[in-house]
Protein backbone atom coordinates (compact mmCIF):
# COMPACT_ATOMS: atom_id res chain seq x y z
CA UNK A 1 0.00 0.00 0.00
CA UNK A 2 1.67 3.51 -0.70
CA UNK A 3 1.45 6.33 1.28
CA UNK A 4 -1.06 8.59 0.55
CA UNK A 5 -0.97 11.18 2.95
CA UNK A 6 -4.04 10.18 4.79
CA UNK A 7 -6.40 7.08 5.66
CA UNK A 8 -7.94 5.41 2.60
CA UNK A 9 -11.95 5.16 2.48
CA UNK A 10 -13.44 2.90 0.82
CA UNK A 11 -16.29 5.11 -1.32
CA UNK A 12 -19.89 3.10 -0.41
CA UNK A 13 -21.48 3.19 -3.45
CA UNK A 14 -19.49 3.09 -7.09
CA UNK A 15 -18.17 6.17 -8.05
CA UNK A 16 -17.62 7.29 -11.92
CA UNK A 17 -14.13 6.93 -11.62
CA UNK A 18 -14.38 3.28 -11.12
CA UNK A 19 -15.75 2.87 -14.21
CA UNK A 20 -14.30 2.39 -17.91
CA UNK A 21 -17.56 3.01 -19.65
CA UNK A 22 -19.67 6.24 -19.74
CA UNK A 23 -21.23 5.49 -16.47
CA UNK A 24 -24.15 3.00 -15.11
CA UNK A 25 -26.92 4.75 -16.49
CA UNK A 26 -25.61 3.50 -19.59
CA UNK A 27 -26.66 0.01 -19.11
CA UNK A 28 -29.93 0.77 -18.64
CA UNK A 29 -32.87 -0.59 -20.71
CA UNK A 30 -34.11 1.83 -23.27
CA UNK A 31 -37.09 3.77 -22.94
CA UNK A 32 -38.01 3.96 -26.60
CA UNK A 33 -40.32 1.42 -28.29
CA UNK A 34 -42.41 -1.20 -26.96
CA UNK A 35 -39.79 -4.12 -26.42
CA UNK A 36 -37.58 -4.07 -23.93
CA UNK A 37 -38.97 -0.98 -22.14
CA UNK A 38 -37.40 -0.66 -18.61
CA UNK A 39 -41.01 -1.62 -16.60
CA UNK A 40 -39.21 0.40 -13.26
CA UNK A 41 -39.29 3.17 -15.12
CA UNK A 42 -41.22 6.38 -13.70
CA UNK A 43 -41.86 7.40 -17.89
CA UNK A 44 -45.34 6.27 -18.85
CA UNK A 45 -45.34 4.96 -21.55
CA UNK A 46 -46.79 6.60 -24.51
CA UNK A 47 -49.84 4.84 -27.00
CA UNK A 48 -48.17 3.17 -30.05
CA UNK A 49 -49.45 4.20 -33.39
CA UNK A 50 -48.48 2.52 -36.41
CA UNK A 51 -48.54 4.80 -39.64
CA UNK A 52 -48.41 1.94 -42.04
CA UNK A 53 -49.07 -1.09 -42.63
CA UNK A 54 -46.29 -3.74 -41.65
CA UNK A 55 -44.50 -5.40 -44.22
CA UNK A 56 -43.96 -8.97 -44.85
CA UNK A 57 -40.23 -10.54 -44.85
CA UNK A 58 -38.75 -10.51 -48.22
CA UNK A 59 -37.80 -14.20 -49.11
CA UNK A 60 -36.68 -13.19 -51.92
CA UNK A 61 -32.86 -11.19 -52.45
CA UNK A 62 -33.11 -8.60 -54.73
CA UNK A 63 -29.37 -7.98 -55.08
CA UNK A 64 -26.85 -10.72 -55.22
CA UNK A 65 -24.78 -8.91 -51.98
CA UNK A 66 -20.93 -8.01 -52.04
CA UNK A 67 -20.07 -11.57 -51.87
CA UNK A 68 -21.09 -12.00 -55.47
CA UNK A 69 -18.96 -9.65 -56.82
CA UNK A 70 -15.14 -10.19 -57.64
CA UNK A 71 -12.79 -8.25 -55.07
CA UNK A 72 -9.47 -6.48 -56.45
CA UNK A 73 -7.16 -7.58 -53.95
CA UNK A 74 -4.70 -4.21 -54.39
CA UNK A 75 -7.77 -1.82 -53.92
CA UNK A 76 -7.83 -0.19 -50.38
CA UNK A 77 -9.76 2.65 -48.94
CA UNK A 78 -7.08 5.26 -50.26
CA UNK A 79 -7.05 3.92 -53.92
CA UNK A 80 -4.44 1.20 -55.66
CA UNK A 81 -2.13 -0.36 -53.33
CA UNK A 82 0.84 -1.21 -55.43
CA UNK A 83 5.17 -0.71 -54.77
CA UNK A 84 6.90 2.09 -56.62
CA UNK A 85 7.79 1.25 -59.79
CA UNK A 86 11.16 2.05 -60.63
CA UNK A 87 13.06 1.19 -64.23
CA UNK A 88 16.80 1.59 -65.00
CA UNK A 89 16.75 2.36 -68.94
CA UNK A 90 14.19 5.10 -70.40
CA UNK A 91 11.05 4.45 -71.88
CA UNK A 92 10.64 4.70 -75.11
CA UNK A 93 7.41 6.32 -76.74
CA UNK A 94 5.22 3.80 -78.29
CA UNK A 95 5.44 4.18 -82.35
CA UNK A 96 2.53 5.79 -84.18
CA UNK A 97 1.65 3.79 -87.25
CA UNK A 98 1.18 5.66 -90.04
CA UNK A 99 3.58 8.66 -89.00
CA UNK A 100 6.49 6.96 -90.90
CA UNK A 101 8.05 9.16 -93.91
CA UNK A 102 7.53 7.91 -97.63
CA UNK A 103 10.49 7.18 -100.11
CA UNK A 104 9.83 10.39 -101.59
CA UNK A 105 10.69 12.46 -98.52
CA UNK A 106 14.05 12.09 -98.50
CA UNK A 107 16.71 13.63 -100.39
CA UNK A 108 19.18 11.49 -102.42
CA UNK A 109 21.78 14.00 -103.80
CA UNK A 110 23.95 14.12 -100.75
CA UNK A 111 24.43 10.40 -100.65
CA UNK A 112 24.52 9.85 -104.46
CA UNK A 113 28.30 11.21 -104.06
CA UNK A 114 28.76 7.99 -101.35
CA UNK A 115 27.59 5.69 -104.00
CA UNK A 116 28.84 6.80 -107.19
CA UNK A 117 32.28 8.14 -105.97
CA UNK A 118 33.70 11.17 -108.61
CA UNK A 119 36.63 12.88 -109.60
CA UNK A 120 37.00 15.94 -106.80
CA UNK A 121 35.00 19.17 -107.68
CA UNK A 122 36.19 22.20 -106.68
CA UNK A 123 34.10 25.90 -107.34
CA UNK A 124 34.96 28.61 -109.35
CA UNK A 125 33.08 32.03 -108.73
CA UNK A 126 33.67 35.27 -107.31
CA UNK A 127 34.95 35.82 -104.11
CA UNK A 128 32.41 35.93 -100.82
CA UNK A 129 31.65 39.33 -99.59
CA UNK A 130 33.34 39.92 -95.82
CA UNK A 131 31.49 40.02 -93.11
CA UNK A 132 30.10 43.15 -92.31
CA UNK A 133 31.89 44.73 -89.07
CA UNK A 134 29.32 46.10 -86.48
CA UNK A 135 28.74 49.58 -86.66
CA UNK A 136 27.40 50.07 -83.10
CA UNK A 137 29.79 52.28 -80.75
CA UNK A 138 31.59 50.29 -78.00
CA UNK A 139 30.74 51.34 -74.63
CA UNK A 140 33.94 53.14 -74.18
CA UNK A 141 33.44 55.05 -77.05
CA UNK A 142 31.19 57.66 -74.98
CA UNK A 143 32.86 60.18 -73.20
CA UNK A 144 31.04 62.56 -69.92
CA UNK A 145 31.28 66.27 -69.38
CA UNK A 146 34.33 66.69 -66.48
CA UNK A 147 33.00 66.91 -63.13
CA UNK A 148 33.80 70.73 -62.60
CA UNK A 149 31.42 71.77 -65.49
CA UNK A 150 29.20 74.54 -63.53
CA UNK A 151 25.20 73.24 -64.31
CA UNK A 152 21.85 75.26 -65.24
CA UNK A 153 20.54 73.60 -62.19
CA UNK A 154 20.26 75.16 -59.11
CA UNK A 155 21.52 73.83 -55.67
CA UNK A 156 22.19 74.48 -52.50
CA UNK A 157 24.68 76.52 -51.05
CA UNK A 158 28.16 75.40 -50.50
CA UNK A 159 30.25 76.50 -47.67
CA UNK A 160 34.25 75.66 -46.92
CA UNK A 161 35.15 75.85 -42.98
CA UNK A 162 38.79 76.58 -43.15
CA UNK A 163 41.55 76.20 -40.41
CA UNK A 164 42.27 78.23 -37.78
CA UNK A 165 45.32 80.01 -38.93
CA UNK A 166 43.06 81.93 -41.36
CA UNK A 167 40.99 83.59 -38.54
CA UNK A 168 37.55 81.60 -38.60
CA UNK A 169 36.49 83.53 -41.91
CA UNK A 170 33.44 81.41 -43.73
CA UNK A 171 33.57 81.57 -47.21
CA UNK A 172 30.45 81.20 -49.69
CA UNK A 173 30.92 79.36 -53.13
CA UNK A 174 28.75 80.49 -55.19
CA UNK A 175 26.54 78.72 -57.58
CA UNK A 176 25.66 80.57 -59.18
CA UNK A 177 27.45 81.72 -63.23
Amino acid sequence: MTDLGYKYTKPRVPIGAMYTSPGPIYMLPTLIGEKNHDTRSTHPKAPAYSLGKPLEELTVERSPGPAAYAQNSKLSNTGEAYSPKYTITGIQKPLKLGQRPGPADYDVQPAKKVVFPGIPAYPMGTRLKELKTDDKPAPNAYSLPPPSTQSDIVTAPKYTMAGRQDGFIITKVSSEK
